[in-house]
């Protein structure tokens, strides 16, 4: 989580008025109601729209092929992709309709999971886990649950 934190706070900074907005792919294992990270991958984005994390065809493409490759990427071995995970430095921690359908198109599995990250440099950012419902319905306008990601943290999180 340190990982993602450290990201998020990196991307934050690296403009004025809101910095840009950095992703990735969640990486871990799974058990019956519960998904632990043990890894990310930043997913590339050429910022063909802006600051914000939306992703171009060509990104798009390029994270087929992280999610292809990382079947043979020693350092991920047993390990599957849980999720995903972004910044949001210009809106609260919500899923817009471009990160539903991201999340759709690419984390389909009824298990798999997001998370938005609220990137903040004097307090501790904050940050909230997404999943889908029994019926397959995904709460987007707000977590379940939020929480903080002060500096220095433990590297691993689960969620339910």
């Amino acid at each position: 989580m340190e990982e993602i934190r450290r990201a998020a706070v990196d991307g934050y900074q690296r403009m004025r008025h809101g910095g840009i907005e950095v992703g990735g792919v969640l990486f871990g294992s799974r058990r019956v109601g519960a998904v632990r990270i043990e890894a990310v991958r930043p997913i590339a984005c050429e910022y063909a729209s802006g600051p914000r994390f939306v992703l171009s065809a060509r990104d798009e493409a390029a994270l087929g092929e992280l999610l292809r490759a990382s079947r043979q990427d020693s350092d991920l071995a047993g390990l599957d992709p849980v999720g995903w995970y972004h910044s949001h430095t210009r809106s609260d921690i919500s899923l817009s309709a471009g990160d539903l359908e991201l999340f759709n198109r690419f984390f389909p599995q009824p298990w798999q999971i997001a998370l938005v990250v609220r990137p903040a440099v004097l307090t501790p950012s904050r940050a909230g886990f997404f999943f889908r419902e029994a019926g397959g319905a995904i709460r987007a306008d707000s977590s379940c649950r939020e929480f903080l990601l002060p500096s220095g943290m433990a590297s691993t999180a689960a969620a339910a």
